[in-house]
């Protein structure tokens, strides 16, 4: 039975004898297994380097498959171009941002620390690039849509690794139509390039690359609370130290995370010796005695695989600590430059040691609605079930498949939500650096279900699937309708609604193409499943049935076109209630601002060359008007001047002040040589958030003139500047000190 080195013998008649000492070169190689010359470059499982195991492992892509995907990323780069620069002030957060750029390129330090410096140093190297009057400003939208574009590449082949081709390409293009990737890559702000690292670590992280450490030292330097990501990293590089990953059959993983049968007889023999016996399955549907016993044997195993404490390979556990240190010095010393040189008063230390920060539970539904915002608009048990079940299926394969992968994803995302729900600021946007994730779990468990589901469906009722098609298609069909509805009737749109008409079709149809190709192919593999070289009977069967014509083909695709378009109409929503939620997003960015753009407007053409002006946020009338800075004053300067705390709760609008703060008021505009009051409406008191900004920028002082007749003594309105009607706002209203 057993040839040289105890291999199973061949039957001569298959291949040549083979010498009697049976050389290495000339012993035959099972397939799959490496060759003696590659055995010793193999890296050990439980190398961090080492790939991480998944169902799939990412194959180079096609050609058409490369065409397809530059074609979507060409597409999505125009429907970013095609909304350039859509708001007329940036958002409040930018100036943060663009100050800290220009110190970079004057080569300076800045005095303001409060954001990372990664987006400002890309800021201030493409401003050099741009003709805007804005160079900053247009700087910072390109380098966002490049970013997301980014994302999407990131998540496509991570996705790829883990899912396959089908699941890759759902994940990207439901991430593409979410509201948020495509609003953060039209705005100023730092969620894109965080976003990108986030993604990039756990990509890198699944390949076993060194680089992942880089991309999470970026993403710590992006924000803060990514830093989240070194101890996951650190923790997910001892898990494999202590318990390598282990194929389903106890083999280890090979350095490019195939799941390889081991190369010695004597390690299979300790390995045998160490793991419980399996239980055989006798039957589609185990015994409870059966299940359990499988159960009891899965935790012993993974117990099994942990090594002792006497046996750890210490210097192997310290590596990770290491390189996380090293990964953390930049934020460190980006940190410690601040506490030397800020002098700044906003800070994110300030905010969440207010006493008034309260925990914001809101943020875990937010989590999960915003990927999802096409069918999870309100709380229906009935949408909840079309979201949970895909990701419960998700995180089981998940479990199966990939666990070394799942857990850190799962960690940081669930990280990342507790640590925003104690800051308690609840903004969609937060949710742009996870969102992917539950995405990602989403495909998993989508093509997990349409697996069991296939595998399930009875042979002698396959014709039924054709009615079912036929309805799915009329349902798909009235989808179409109620969505494209939807996207129209949003007024006033603040970019032609044309184009995330077509964005919506370009994305239905890549769902659509890669729904046909899978059912293709689920239809091809059916048709084969059951042909095998040494079954003569099967195989004349076979070609009865391509003699006979398509009929049984039809009736093998039938059931994969209804699953195909039952998954259609489950997407459609989300693509097209996705975009409608970017354009809702848009529409509030846009006009929050809109008192400030008004204010500019009228400053620029009226305010003397020699007066000044104080407003709630200047900075927007700084970037409208392109007035200087010694032109514009905020509120926050002249309450600091004053020297009176901000009122906790913020006074209501119209409310006048006291005698003492009124005095002190009207000396401090006049030391301050401001003959200009400018009041912008404000709305209520809803969040912590509110709660604190409107005491940091001191409203309850610009309060005083929200009234036709200024609370304070000794100005005049000489401007009533109106919103527009639908926005429900009190208008702009422009003083001047009459002495």
């Amino acid at each position: 039975m057993f040839g040289c080195a105890g291999r199973p013998s061949v039957p001569r008649s298959r291949v040549s004898p083979l010498p009697r000492k049976c050389p290495i070169s000339a012993t035959p190689r099972v397939p799959g297994n490496p060759t003696p010359q590659q055995i010793p470059e193999r890296r050990n499982a439980a190398d961090p380097r080492t790939p991480l195991p998944g169902r799939h492992h990412a194959s180079p892509l096609g050609r058409i498959e490369g065409i397809a995907l530059a074609f979507f990323l060409l597409a999505t780069g125009l429907y970013f171009a095609a909304q350039h620069q859509p708001f007329p002030v940036p958002n409040n957060d930018y100036e943060s941002f663009e100050h800290i750029a220009e110190a970079f390129r004057a080569g300076s330090l800045p005095t303001l620390f409060k954001r990372g410096p990664i987006l400002p140093a890309l800021m201030a190297m493409g401003a050099s690039f741009s003709s805007d009057p804005n160079p900053f400003f247009d700087a910072a939208l390109w380098i966002n849509a490049v970013f997301s574009l980014g994302m999407l590449v990131v998540v496509f082949a991570l996705a790829r690794t883990l899912l396959g081709a089908t699941g890759a390409w759902i994940t990207m293009i439901l991430l593409a139509s979410t509201p948020q990737l495509p609003l953060m890559a039209l705005h100023e702000l730092v969620e894109p390039s965080l976003g990108f690292f986030v993604a990039a670590t756990m990509l890198l992280h699944v390949r076993g690359s060194r680089w992942r450490w880089v991309a999470a030292a970026a993403a710590t330097l992006s924000r803060a609370e990514a830093g989240l990501l070194l101890p996951v990293l650190v923790l997910a590089d001892w898990a494999r130290i202590v318990a390598p990953p282990r194929r389903e059959d106890g083999g280890p993983v090979g350095a490019d995370g195939d799941q390889r049968p081991r190369e010695s007889e004597d390690s299979v023999a300790e390995q045998r010796a160490a793991s419980p016996p399996a239980t055989p399955a006798t039957s589609p549907l185990p015994s409870r005695s059966t299940a359990t016993a499988t159960a009891t044997a899965t935790a012993f195993s993974i117990t099994a695989d942990a090594r002792p404490l006497s046996h750890l390979p210490w210097r192997a556990l310290a590596r990770p600590v290491i390189a996380a240190a090293f990964a953390l010095l930049p934020l460190l010393a980006w940190m410690g430059l601040a506490r030397a040189f800020d002098t700044g008063a906003d800070t994110y230390g300030e905010m969440l040691g207010a006493a008034y920060w309260t925990i914001d539970l809101g943020f875990v539904e937010r989590s999960f609605r915003e990927p999802f915002l096409g069918w999870y608009r309100r709380a229906d048990p009935l949408r909840i079930a079309l979201i949970a079940l895909p990701l419960t299926a998700g995180l089981v394969e998940g479990w199966r498949r990939w666990r070394a992968t799942l857990l850190p994803l799962m960690v940081f995302a669930l990280g990342t939500m507790a640590a925003i729900v104690a800051f308690g600021a609840s903004k969609p946007r937060y949710t742009y650096t996870t969102s992917w994730i539950w995405l990602l779990l989403y495909a998993a468990g989508t093509l997990r279900v349409a697996r069991a589901a296939a595998a399930r469906w009875p042979a002698r009722i396959r014709w039924a699937a054709a009615p079912a098609a036929a309805v799915v298609a009329i349902l798909i069909a009235g989808r179409l309708q109620r969505g494209f509805d939807q996207l129209l009737s949003h007024e006033p749109p603040v970019v032609p609604v044309r184009v995330d008409i077509a964005y919506a079709l370009l994305c239905l149809a890549a769902l659509a193409a890669v729904t046909w190709r899978t059912v293709l192919g689920s239809a091809r593999r059916t048709s084969r499943a059951n042909v095998h070289d040494s079954d003569a009977a099967v195989i004349a069967s076979a070609a009865n049935d391509a003699h006979r014509g398509s009929r049984t083909e039809s009736l093998r695709l039938l059931p994969a076109l209804a699953g195909g378009l039952l998954a259609l109409w489950l997407w459609t929503p989300l693509v097209t209630g996705g975009l409608h939620g970017k354009q809702r997003g848009l529409a509030e960015d846009y006009w929050d601002n809109q008192g400030s753009a008004l204010a500019a407007t009228w400053l620029a053409d009226n305010l003397p060359d020699d007066a000044r002006a104080v407003m709630p946020i200047p900075t927007h009338a700084q970037h409208v008007a392109g007035l200087p800075p010694e032109r514009l004053v905020s509120f926050a300067e002249v309450g600091a001047a004053m020297g009176s705390p901000a009122p906790d709760p913020p006074r209501p609008a119209g409310v006048p002040l006291t005698g003492e703060d009124e005095r002190a008021l009207i000396d401090v505009l006049d030391s301050m040589g401001i003959s200009h009051v400018v009041y912008t409406w404000r709305g209520a008191v809803r969040t912590t958030s509110h709660r604190y900004y409107y005491g940091f920028y001191r409203t309850d002082l610009a309060d005083c003139f929200a009234s036709e007749q200024a609370c304070v003594p000794g100005f005049e309105l000489v401007a009533t500047l109106p919103e527009p009607a639908f926005l429900e706002r009190g208008p702009v209203r422009v003083y001047r000190r009459v002495r």
